[in-house]
């Protein structure tokens, strides 16, 4: 794929570039200059990879939200488009004909529009113990959260010439992560509670709550019983 790439330096430089899209209900504003972006058209992005077979992003269409960037308080007081590589960890926010790479650095969070009066938060979460990537907020409280992210790996491909069944470029696999966010790090949680007990029972964070998990024998495997299990922890603390 040939791609022409803008990289834009400057708030002045990228001013001067959008100017003529002011009038297409969002624009850049003066705080995301600050981040390092690439332009892409909107006709070429979507064909930008065809080297494996499948989608990297996490939604099938351009998702309207507001931004808050890192170091700031308070979220854009308009809404952006956007998507998510989550094969790559790159942020897409699409203004008008063009698309821009953002850095998951320069962002804090995301409240996405995915229903009628309903918005989902997404967190960038930079820990220890972890990669930076684009976490799902399913529940919070003044001591945790459970958050997900969507993970996308590169299977091998698998070809048979002889049958020609198959296909020769490998296939992009999406699945679902839950994690307890809790004083600065992520816990992870298996599909199992044996294997939840083991790895944790003896974690100063974390004993608590794979006490009460075991003892109520949450369904792991299910991402709402997990959900109102913590809300039955909170009460009980």
């Amino acid at each position: 794929m040939k791609t022409t790439i803008i990289t834009l330096f400057f708030s002045a430089l990228i001013s001067s570039n959008l100017s003529s899209q002011t009038n297409i209900g969002a624009n850049m504003d003066s705080d995301l200059s600050v981040a390092n972006l690439r332009a892409y058209s909107v006709g070429t992005f979507d064909n930008r990879e065809t080297s494996y077979a499948g989608s990297p992003l996490l939604w099938d269409d351009w998702m309207y939200g507001s931004i808050l960037l890192a170091g700031n308080k308070k979220y854009s007081d308009k809404e952006y488009r956007f998507n998510y590589n989550a094969l790559e960890n790159l942020l897409y926010i699409r203004i008008g004909s063009s698309i821009y790479e953002m850095l998951l650095s320069k962002v804090n969070c995301l409240d996405v529009i995915t229903a009628v009066d309903e918005t989902t938060r997404y967190k960038v979460l930079n820990t220890k113990n972890t990669d930076l990537a684009l976490y799902e907020v399913l529940y919070t409280n003044d001591r945790l959260e459970l958050v997900k992210s969507t993970n996308v790996e590169l299977q091998k491909a698998y070809y048979n010439a002889a049958l020609d069944a198959g296909d020769v470029r490998p296939n992009l696999k999406k699945s679902d992560i839950l994690y307890i966010f809790k004083d600065g790090h992520l816990y992870e949680l298996p599909k199992k509670r044996k294997k939840l007990v083991n790895i944790y029972h003896q974690t100063e964070e974390m004993k608590e709550i794979v006490t009460f998990f075991d003892k109520n024998r949450v369904d792991l495997k299910n991402e709402n019983e997990i959900h109102s299990a913590l809300i039955d922890f909170n009460k009980n603390k």
